[in-house]
């Protein structure tokens, strides 16, 4: 098995919250087991519509914004 296969395995149907920027895109926690990665395959569109804290769901090998878990979230720091 090669390693990327494991890292693939890992995000599969998974939640995510926004740590940072990165240089080459952004640092994600895994909210399951708070691995942190550098996510780098991000879409320009993504990127442009998320900040620090927004939660991603990783589903099918693609990211998606949400709001909804984001907005609870965000409410509860408040």
């Amino acid at each position: 098995m090669d390693l990327l296969d494991d890292i693939d395995d890992e995000k599969k149907e998974e939640l995510y919250i926004v740590l940072d920027r990165s240089l080459n895109g952004v640092y994600l926690q895994n909210l399951k087991t708070n691995v942190v990665i550098e996510e780098t395959n991000l879409s320009q569109e993504l990127l442009d519509k998320i900040g620090n804290d927004y939660i991603l769901r990783y589903i099918n090998g693609d990211y998606y914004l949400d709001m909804n878990l984001t907005e609870k979230f965000m409410n509860g720091l408040e």
